[in-house]
Formats: C-alpha cells, sequence, structure tokens
C-alpha cells in the first residue's frame, strides 16, 4: 500500500513538473516594436476617453531600475481621470536582466495601488476591480503590464501572443 502511494505521488509530482516545463518553453518573437504591441491591445481594448501615451520620462520617473535594462517601450493609459486602464510593454535588452524588470514593475503597480487606492473607493467597482488585479506577464523579453480588469488582462494575453507567437515549421 506504501509502494502504490508513493508511486502516485511520483507520477502526480511528474505529471505537474512536464506541465511546468511545457508553459516555461513557450518560444516568442523579439523583434516586434513595443508600441506595435501596445497598439494591438488598444485596439482589442478600447476605451470611450481614448488612450494617450506617457511621455519619454515615465521609465526614468516611475521605472528607475528599468531604464537601463529595456530598450523599447510603449506605456498607454486611458486619458479619463476616473479610468484606470493602463498598459505598459517593456522589451528587455538581454534576458539576464528580466528579474530587473519584473522587480521595477511589481514596484510600480504596488505604488500604483497604493497611490489609487482610496481614490478608487469614490468610483465604481470596476476601478477597484483593476487595481486588485493589476498584473504583468513575461513573453520572451517582453514584460507586459496590465492595469486592467481580469476579463480584459485575458484579452491582451491573446493579443500578446498572437502578435508574438513563433511560426511552427
Amino acid at each position: 500500500m506504501k509502494t502504490v502511494r508513493l508511486l502516485a505521488l511520483a507520477l502526480a509530482m511528474l505529471l505537474v513538473s512536464s506541465i511546468l516545463f511545457v508553459g516555461c518553453s513557450a518560444k516568442y518573437k523579439d523583434d516586434c516594436p513595443a508600441e506595435v504591441i501596445s497598439t494591438a491591445i488598444a485596439k482589442e481594448l478600447p476605451v470611450s476617453s481614448g488612450y494617450l501615451p506617457y511621455d519619454s520620462d515615465f521609465m526614468q520617473f516611475y521605472l528607475t531600475d528599468a531604464v537601463k535594462p529595456v530598450n523599447d517601450y510603449s506605456v498607454i493609459y486611458a486619458s479619463a481621470a476616473n479610468d484606470y486602464n493602463e498598459i505598459g510593454v517593456l522589451h528587455v535588452k538581454d534576458k539576464k536582466d528580466l528579474d530587473t524588470v519584473e522587480d521595477a514593475v511589481k514596484a510600480y503597480l504596488d505604488d500604483f495601488r497604493s497611490t489609487y487606492e482610496q481614490q478608487a473607493e469614490l468610483y465604481d467597482a470596476t476601478e477597484q476591480a483593476k487595481l486588485e488585479d493589476a498584473s504583468y506577464r513575461v513573453y520572451g523579453n517582453y514584460v507586459v503590464y496590465m492595469i486592467l480588469t481580469d476579463a480584459d488582462q485575458k484579452t491582451c494575453d491573446t493579443v500578446v501572443k498572437k502578435l508574438l507567437a513563433v511560426e511552427e515549421d
């Protein structure tokens, strides 16, 4: 009986590790301009006020540690003050610097949440959900952060995967 349990545990661990390995082995293109990606996302997730790009100083003020490792980026936000939609696409020059950029993005999202948490309570629950759901994903050398609802993040994920998918031979 003990052998059967150990065998079942070993098989379960093997299954989980193979799923994790397959999930981590996805390949993505590394040559798509960040603005192309953010524009495609905005097209799929329009907002009534439209999106505006942050100016060139954005990285230096809000993602300071990511300035050197990132060689291309596009960050857009909903122009209405009561809409928190924001999407950032950061292309990291060297994969070894991904952790640095991820840490900078995490810190930015944490600061954003704490800055706007009280204000979000004055707006509808959707804006609160955007703050709570804000996250980022890594696609090869791209870090994409999203201050969006969970459903919109799924749409964003689909758009990015489609744009960066490597065609199989």
